[in-house]
C-alpha cells in the first residue's frame, strides 16, 4: 500500500471514538489545521514510525469532517465543518502526534493550546488565541499567536511573536527573536549564544538573563520611553548582540548567578 493511499482516507463525524494513523520515520512534513484544539507533539526516541491521533471533543450535532491525506513530502490532517454544519460551532479536536525522527511539524489553529516535547525537528505554530508550552524542545520553534502565551524551555533556535501577551522562555543556548506588542517577555540563557537575540516589547516589559560572566552588544537594546538597567558589562565585539528593548515599560538585562560565592555579581553598569 503506498502512503499516498494510507493517508487520503477521511474519517466520518459520527463517532467521539479516537482515529489514529501512522506515518513512516522518514516523512518529512507533518501539517495540522483545525478550528479549535489541544495539539501535543512529543518525539519518542524508541517509536520506529510516528503516529497521529485525532479525538473529536466538540464538533456539533451535525458534525465535523476529519481528513488525512498527503504524498511522500507532506501528511496532511484537518478538520473541517461538514457541509450542514452550524457555521457558529467549532470543531474542536484534540491531537497526539507521537514523532520518530525530525519530521518538521506545522500546525495552524484559531484557538487552542500546543504543547510540543523534547522534538529535535522544527515546529512551525500559527495560533490565533491559545498558549503554547515547549518543553525540552531542541528544534527551530517559531510561533506566531495573535493573543496568548509562549512559555517553556527551550534549546533550539526560533521566532517568536505574539499579538498581545507574554513570552517566557528558560534554558535557552542559542539566539533567538521574542517579540509582543503589548506583553511581557522574559528570556532565561543556560549558556552564553552566538549572534543576535532580539527581545522586544512595544509597551510592557523585557528582562533578559545571561549566565555570569557574559559581556553583551547592546548598542541596538534601549527603550524609547522606557527604564533601562543591565548586570550585564557592554562590550562592541561581544559574542551575543541584543535588540530590541521596550518601548515604553522597562528593560533589563540580569545576570544568571552561577558562581561558588553566592554574594558573586556583576556591578550595575549603564549601557550606552
Amino acid at each position: 500500500m503506498t502512503l499516498t493511499l494510507m493517508l487520503s482516507l477521511s474519517a466520518p463525524a459520527l463517532a467521539s471514538e479516537p482515529v489514529t494513523r501512522s506515518l513512516p520515520a522518514s516523512m518529512p512534513a507533518l501539517e495540522i489545521s483545525g478550528d479549535k484544539g489541544h495539539v501535543t507533539v512529543i518525539y519518542d526516541a524508541n517509536a520506529s514510525e510516528s503516529m497521529v491521533t485525532a479525538t473529536p471533543v466538540r464538533w456539533g450535532e451535525v458534525g465535523c469532517k476529519l481528513d488525512f491525506s498527503g504524498d511522500n513530502t507532506v501528511a496532511r490532517a484537518q478538520v473541517l465543518p461538514s457541509e450542514e454544519a452550524n457555521t457558529f460551532e467549532r470543531c474542536e479536536t484534540d491531537w497526539v502526534v507521537v514523532l520518530a525522527s525530525n519530521t518538521m511539524v506545522d500546525v495552524q489553529l484559531k484557538a487552542g493550546k500546543v504543547e510540543v516535547q523534547d522534538t529535535l525537528g522544527r515546529v512551525d505554530v500559527e495560533l490565533g488565541r491559545g498558549r503554547v508550552l515547549l518543553s525540552h524542545t531542541q528544534g527551530r520553534v517559531d510561533a506566531t499567536l495573535g493573543r496568548g502565551k509562549v512559555k517553556g524551555s527551550h534549546h533550539g533556535e526560533g521566532a517568536m511573536a505574539v499579538g498581545v501577551g507574554k513570552i517566557k522562555l528558560e534554558g535557552l543556548d542559542r539566539a533567538i527573536s521574542a517579540r509582543t506588542e503589548l506583553g511581557g517577555v522574559k528570556l532565561t540563557f543556560a549558556e552564553t549564544p552566538s549572534g543576535t537575540v532580539v527581545a522586544h516589547t512595544g509597551i510592557g516589559r523585557v528582562r533578559t538573563a545571561l549566565p555570569y560572566g557574559a559581556t553583551a552588544d547592546m548598542r541596538d537594546f534601549d527603550g524609547r520611553l522606557a527604564r533601562f538597567r543591565t548586570e550585564v558589562p557592554h562590550r562592541n565585539a561581544a559574542q551575543v548582540r541584543l535588540e530590541g528593548g521596550a518601548r515604553l515599560g522597562s528593560t533589563r538585562v540580569d545576570t544568571v548567578v552561577e558562581h561558588e560565592d553566592p554574594d558573586a555579581g556583576a556591578v550595575v553598569v549603564q549601557a550606552p
